[in-house]
């Protein structure tokens, strides 16, 4: 319950948009021990934009298959696959003329990044039709789109990051119109170079969403990461609609076998850029 309770004070305090001067641990001794609470695989990579990193100590790992199955996996290791998943991913993209917050990997869980202001823009571009959009548009999943679709989303999490549009962004003040042409542009050549490069690792890239932000020159910067937990990944070589969903979509679909899925992305991913 205390434990709960933190993780939802941090979440109601709202997402840390520029590095915080000190960031926290929280050391949770004897966790297999405690019993299964049902938010901390998704809080134990949430929590890290809060400024808050976990250090679990168990016993046994068969304490966590206990209580959290095929999650165990991702409290174990998932934010290690994704920071180096996205560390050379950003590196591939700065390659191709892409910029980026991202300057190295310092640890197998951390980056050094460039300080910028987060936009309160989620922007969104889609390849294949999945997901919300075919609740929203009625479309049938797995549906190609004619062309890229660049979507904005505004980043408030009371109001459940509404789809919004370039009138809103000008009424809520959140993007100048320069910005918004930028942020279209940028979100587009992303596409294009993820497309290709997820090609050559045998991965469809379904959609994917990215952050971007403001640095000190007024740059507008490539942030926060690229991953199976932002990207719709799908492997090539399986039509099973559901096997070949090697991204984050396991998880919210609780189909099972996530860090299997991450492990071979950053496989695939490594051997690429190898």
């Amino acid at each position: 319950l205390v434990i709960a309770a933190a993780m939802q004070a941090l979440k109601s305090r709202g997402r840390i948009n520029t590095p915080p001067r000190h960031r926290c641990m929280f050391l949770i001794d004897e966790f297999g021990s405690i019993g299964h609470i049902a938010d901390i695989p998704r809080d134990i990579a949430l929590m890290r934009g809060f400024g808050l990193d976990f250090t679990l100590v168990v016993q046994g790992l068969d304490q966590l298959k206990d209580h959290y199955g095929d999650a165990k996996g991702t409290i174990l290791n998932k934010g290690e696959m994704n920071c180096a998943i996205a560390s050379h991913i950003f590196q591939y993209l700065e390659a191709q003329g892409m910029s980026t917050h991202f300057i190295k990997q310092v640890s197998p869980n951390e980056m050094q990044v460039v300080a910028v202001k987060i936009l309160p823009i989620e922007v969104v571009v889609r390849n294949i039709a999945a997901g919300s959009i075919c609740k929203r548009l009625g479309l049938e999943q797995g549906q190609p789109l004619k062309k890229p679709l660049v979507e904005f989303f505004y980043k408030n999490d009371d109001l459940g990051d509404p789809l919004i549009t370039d009138a809103h962004v000008a009424m809520l003040d959140l993007a100048t119109p320069e910005q918004v042409d930028q942020l279209k542009q940028l979100a587009l050549d992303i596409n294009q170079h993820l497309q290709t490069f997820f090609d050559r690792c045998n991965l469809l890239l379904v959609d994917f969403k990215v952050e971007i932000g403001v640095d000190a020159t007024g740059r507008l910067l490539l942030a926060d990461e690229i991953s199976p937990d932002t990207c719709r990944l799908w492997d090539k070589a399986i039509a099973d609609p559901t096997a070949r969903i090697m991204d984050k979509d396991r998880f919210r679909q609780d189909l099972g076998n996530i860090a299997e899925a991450y492990q071979e992305v950053m496989k695939r991913v490594l051997d690429v850029i190898a």
